[in-house]
């Protein structure tokens, strides 16, 4: 990757600082001198994959405290989505809105926009809320503290996609139309601590992710406001708008007309469904996926080939006939038929250890480890049948 390259002669620069005190400021200016490259550029670090070879090797991460200036150190600014999704909840469509496409939400503003208009913001949150800050903003003064030292932040700049005030409450928004395991804690700290100084009302600050017709949220809280690390979830949700027309009676039509067909692509092992399908919505090159969906290089070559072992590259059209398309996928492959099968019959999904059994069954040539550890995948991918079903 050309970041990789250009912060391979950046940090030379930098390595001394950086093992004497733990941290250095770099200007803007001196970090496009040494690198070549757009400043900006080099310091879109949304998620940890998305950091360069030589920040992950050395364990440092990378914050703007100026327009002119980052603070580089060994310091974590990211924090992992949690593991368990919340509930799953079906809103209505809002029948008086023709203006929205509710089935082609092709863009972050267009998810937070559906996610108001259809009450899943009010529903989550409590209360009737209203639009109101957006957009590029300076951060002001923010005393801090990150890393366990004491910083103040001037005047940086940061973003907000979207702000919804009540009597009580503003809510700050963060949001994302493809799924990634970690993200970036400044984007959600930035704003609330800039409004948390100025304002008298609590400040909420939320994590939106849409994808595949699912509004995940995640609300957070900052329990010691001047201290970046003291984030903590608070609740998460998943709303889809109404209800599926994946029905077992379409499953059952699409296993009666999909023969099994081999591949020479290996059984994959990538244990998150959602990402698999958001990758086919927004492909990009293996190279890009660290910055866009926050995968690391073996990360990125498990799910592009659990997509490649599905046969497909991209994923168009309603929700419905997106998920039909992923359903004939998985029915055309051998133990995921019999999975796909097991989930009409049953409605649930598969344990590991009646994945394994499938597995076993098929004769794939695994050894037993392998077997074992990749019977997670099919439970996994049996759980998004499961509540696809549910939502019908």
């Amino acid at each position: 990757m050309l970041n990789d390259a250009a912060w391979d002669l950046v940090y030379p620069h930098l390595a001394a600082d950086i093992a004497d005190q733990g941290y250095v400021v770099l200007p803007a200016a001196k970090l496009k001198e040494l690198s070549g490259r757009e400043p900006r550029l080099m310091a879109k670090h949304d998620f940890s994959a998305a950091r360069p070879e030589v920040f992950r090797q050395h364990g440092l991460s990378m914050l703007p405290i100026r327009r002119d200036a980052y603070l580089i150190g060994r310091f974590d600014l990211y924090q992992p989505f949690p593991e368990e999704a919340g509930p799953l909840k079906s809103m209505p469509v809002p029948g008086h809105i023709q203006s929205i496409d509710f089935e082609n939400l092709t863009s972050e503003a267009a998810a937070l926009t559906a996610a108001h208009l259809s009450g899943m913001l009010d529903d989550f949150l409590g209360g009737e809320l209203v639009p109101t800050v957006s957009g590029r903003m300076s951060t002001l003064t923010l005393p801090m503290r990150v890393g366990g030292r004491d910083i103040e932040v001037d005047r940086a700049q940061m973003e907000i996609d979207a702000g919804f005030e009540s009597a009580e409450h503003l809510v700050l928004v963060e949001a994302k139309n493809h799924v990634s395991p970690d993200f970036n804690i400044r984007q959600l700290y930035f704003p609330f601590r800039r409004f948390s100084l100025a304002l008298d009302k609590e400040v909420v600050p939320v994590y939106l992710v849409y994808s595949n017709g699912i509004f995940h949220f995640y609300r957070y809280a900052f329990r010691q406001p001047e201290d970046f690390r003291s984030i903590e979830l608070v609740s998460a949700a998943r709303y889809v708008l109404g209800k599926s027309g994946v029905t077992d009676a379409a499953v059952c039509e699409v296993l009666e007309r999909t023969q099994v067909h081999g591949t020479r692509v290996p059984f994959p092992q990538a244990d998150s469904f959602a990402r698999v399908i958001s990758l086919l919505e927004n492909p990009v090159p293996k190279a890009e996926m660290p910055e866009t969906f926050g995968f690391t290089p073996r990360q990125a070559d498990y799910y592009t080939n659990a997509a490649r072992y599905l046969g497909l590259t991209k994923l168009s059209g309603t929700r419905d006939e997106r998920n039909l398309a992923l359903v004939e996928a998985l029915a055309s492959r051998p133990v995921f038929r019999e999975m796909v099968r097991f989930v009409v019959d049953k409605h649930c999904a598969l344990s590991k250890d009646e994945a394994a059994g499938f597995m076993r069954a098929a004769n794939l040539g695994l050894s037993e480890t392998t077997l074992r550890r990749r019977s997670a995948t099919v439970a996994a991918w049996s759980q998004w049948l499961k509540e696809l079903l549910d939502q019908s």
